[in-house]
């Protein structure tokens, strides 16, 4: 804007004003426009909607569609409603003014969310580039939902209402950007001319002529401008006449400047000479402080390690983490032999080459003050020096890593061997579903004095002990199958404390007295309540066992905050806990089996006195399986060991809750279809759905399931998990949401929760039941899949 004149510059400055002020009206009223329209079209689609729902709902239930549909049409006529659909809650279409929809996709998490809240919503869409917005009723019967009515409303009359408002407001503002204008032009009229006048004396002034004055003129503050105008030439023109006499006072200078320049020349020699002597001492003192800084310097490139200065194997300095890994103060270590002083016999020659290598790395021992030794890692390095050789050694306790590396190896081992037997334990589970199911089967069908009933009930416990082995089994593959609720473990305590279990093991051990602390008062874990009581059991029974004779065994809870920097548990992560400790006064655990104690099948048990040779491997699985972490302390006095879990803020589920009676669990006929490959497993589950009232039908792949359903839908999906050499149970229900989005399914399977069974929860399924299943259990699961948990059905 260099090239255009003032006048012009404030008219433009005017009307952007103007263009701003007009903008933000333009805005304000667009804003506000569209508020009033997003009201007008809530309120309106919701008066519809609510009005529409009152009038079809006895007519729903009556199966009156024609009066419906005359409603509904009427309706459409008389508003800006596009469409009106009824449909029952699994989708299907009851009543739609769209000819062709059968089914209508209620999967998505808008419709359930409208479903579970019992409340009206509504949402915009776009249709084909134009908008329009969805609003949703429910009819509720007996306090449930049973059908939704769905109204599309458009919003093309709406948009072009508030399009003509926004052009109205636009009209105005261009009305007052054409009014401003002509204002602005006659103001910059007024004010230019004073500003000429000025402009004219300052290029006067530039010229030389500092006598010109400005013309007064009309306005106050230009009237001003031209009096200081007026009296700044002035003083210039005094100035002027100063100038000059300085400059003849410069010149007269100048003849003297020869001989000053000579008087200066002396001094700066001598300055010179001053000058090159206190270098000299400077360059002495750089050496110095060069050489002390290159010792220093190698200090700090590993100063998170002991470090130590030493010439021909004598220490000359160490930093402070040298003298804490060794227990030495630098004035008891000044002068000593490194080698003989601080390493033992059987390293000292390894450690004294090493000390005079150049850069090389050796792992060996090192000898504490006290005597204790510690496992270290050392590289030396040579300081280059005019007069002497000096070294410098890094040194680092790797105690920490060696004890980290064992229990990764330890970790290693446990997966290694529980991948094999969680294969085991699948196959295993196949087969006990027939050993528990059957006899179950029989026994509701035989009479109360049944000669059969004892050995069916005999061949039943016998299934449900080895059920039990195999239990460990899946929990020593990790990821075993199980249900994570809340429960508090001070109840978990007093239940295993109650247990048959228990009682036999007081019998068999009456020396032994067992005590309980449950101190824990926030005591609230999310887990699996079997595993938890299984662990608890296991250290209590190696606990009884270990003690010879009389003595106690001492079970504690506790809370417990880890923080960032706990020494104790660094694995864990910052937070609340809960701390199981169970403490014996027994024998201790020697040295060597402490490493292995935790190794399946390891045990110093007599052979066939009790236990599989699992139980601590089921500690330590569960444990890692329910985020915590599990440490053993032993000595002369017996062992304690110490479980840490994750503290929840979930409430605890009450003993009660989940017990139907079980005339609530019979069915009505629904159509269940069971997918198993195994035909024993298969016909099990026929059998115990059949007899609980449902329509089943069976197949062995789950090709054929989907084939079925293509052809038949049913209300319920048994699916096993793992069904080679075809499709898995994700893939197959995968397939089949496909066909019918939102199909109701149960996951089944007696190895573990694999990816397969988490992605087929999250694509819909409803729940994961383990086998072999009772039939209580599948019951109660077919049933809480087809009516939700917690219902009275």
């Amino acid at each position: 804007m260099s090239g255009i004149g003032i006048r012009a510059k404030i008219l433009l400055c005017f009307l952007l004003f103007v263009l701003l002020i007009s903008g933000a009206f333009t805005l304000s009223s667009y804003s506000r426009i569209t508020r009033a329209v997003g009201q007008e079209i809530q309120k309106h689609g919701v008066d519809l909607t609510a009005t529409f729902t009152q009038l079809a709902a006895p007519y729903v239930f009556a199966y009156d569609y024609v009066t419906i549909r005359d409603i509904a049409r009427q309706l459409i006529r008389e508003s800006d409603l596009l469409s009106i659909t009824i449909v029952d809650v699994d989708g299907r279409v009851w009543l739609s003014t769209e000819s062709g929809r059968r089914f209508f996709p209620l999967g998505t998490e808008f419709y359930r969310t409208t479903i579970r809240g019992n409340l009206p919503a509504s949402r915009y869409l776009g249709d084909q580039g134009s908008e329009t917005v969805e609003f949703v009723c429910p009819i509720t019967a007996l306090g449930k939902v049973t059908h939704l009515v769905i109204t599309r409303i458009s919003l093309a009359t709406i948009h072009e209402e508030a399009a003509q408002r926004i052009r109205e407001s636009i009209l105005i503002s261009g009305i007052m950007i054409l009014l401003s204008g002509l204002i602005a032009l006659y103001g910059s009229r007024r004010l230019t001319q004073p500003l000429k006048n000025l402009l004219r004396g300052t290029q006067e002034i530039a010229s030389g002529n500092y006598a010109y004055t400005v013309p007064r003129s009309s306005s106050r503050e230009f009237e001003e401008l031209s009096r200081a105008f007026n009296l700044m030439s002035s003083r210039l023109a005094a100035e002027s006449a100063n100038r000059q006499q300085a400059e003849e006072q410069l010149l007269r200078y100048q003849e003297n400047l020869e001989q000053l320049v000579s008087e200066r020349t002396g001094e700066l020699e001598q300055a010179n000479q001053r000058l090159s002597g206190e270098i000299n001492e400077h360059r002495k003192t750089e050496a110095a402080l060069k050489k002390s800084e290159q010792r220093y310097k190698r200090l700090s490139e590993v100063a998170v390690e002991g470090i130590v200065l030493h010439r021909h194997d004598r220490i000359i300095d160490c930093n402070a983490t040298f003298e804490k890994q060794f227990g030495y103060t630098v004035t008891d270590l000044r002068d000593q032999p490194l080698a003989e002083r601080l390493f033992p016999r059987e390293f000292r020659a390894a450690g004294r080459q090493s000390l005079q290598e150049e850069g090389g790395l050796l792992e060996g021992s090192g000898r504490h003050r006290d005597g204790s030794l510690f496992p270290l890692r050392l590289q030396s390095l040579g300081i280059a020096s005019a007069h002497d050789e000096l070294r410098v050694t890094s040194i680092l306790d790797v105690t920490e890593q060696k004890k980290m590396e064992a229990r990764i190896q330890q970790t290693q081992r446990l997966e290694s061997i529980g991948l094999m037997a969680g294969g085991v334990a699948h196959d295993l589970n196949n087969i006990l579903a027939g050993i528990v199911g059957y006899p179950q089967l029989l026994l509701w069908k035989l009479a109360a004095d049944s000669e059969l009933r004892s050995p069916l009930e005999a061949i039943q416990e016998a299934g449900e002990r080895a059920g039990a082995v195999v239990a460990d089994l899946l929990t020593l593959a990790r990821g075993a199958a199980s249900v994570r609720e809340p429960h508090s473990l001070n109840t978990l305590v007093r239940e295993y404390l109650a247990s048959p279990e228990f009682q036999q093991l007081s019998r068999d051990f009456p020396q032994v007295c067992c005590q309980h602390d449950l101190g824990a008062k926030e005591s609230i874990l999310l887990c699996s309540p079997v595993h938890i009581k299984k662990c608890l059991m296991n250290l209590v029974n190696n606990g009884a066992e270990a003690i010879e004779g009389s003595g106690t065994i001492t079970i504690t809870t506790s809370n417990r905050y880890i923080g960032t920097s706990s020494s104790s548990c660094p694995e864990l992560a910052q937070g609340e806990y809960l701390l199981l400790r169970v403490e014996d006064t027994g024998p201790g655990i020697g040295g060597d089996a402490m490493e292995r104690i935790f190794e399946p099948f390891y045990s110093k048990k007599v052979l066939g006195r009790s236990g599989t040779g699992l139980g601590l491997t089921v500690v330590w699985n569960t444990v890692e399986d329910h985020g915590g972490t599990i440490l053993v302390e032993s000595g002369d006095q017996g062992s304690c060991f110490q479980l840490f879990f994750p503290l929840s803020s979930k409430r605890a589920v009450s003993p009660e809750q989940g017990r139907q009676q079980q005339e609530l669990l019979l069915g009505h006929g629904e159509q269940l279809l069971v997918v198993d490959d195994d035909a024993m497993v298969r016909d099990l589950a026929a059998k115990i759905l059949e007899h609980q009232g449902y329509r089943v039908v069976s197949v062995a792949s789950g090709e054929e399931a989907v084939a079925h359903i293509r052809q038949q839908p049913v209300d319920l999906v048994i699916l096993d998990m793992l069904m080679p050499p075809g499709m898995n149970g994700y893939q197959t229900y995968r397939e089949i949401c496909r066909l019918y989005p939102g199909q109701k399914a149960i996951i089944a399977s007696g190895f573990s929760e694999s990816r397969d069974v988490r992605a087929a929860l999250d694509l819909g399924a409803d729940r994961f039941v383990k086998k072999p299943y009772t039939m209580e259990h599948l019951a109660l699961a077919v049933k809480e899949a087809l009516y939700g948990s917690g219902e009275p059905w």
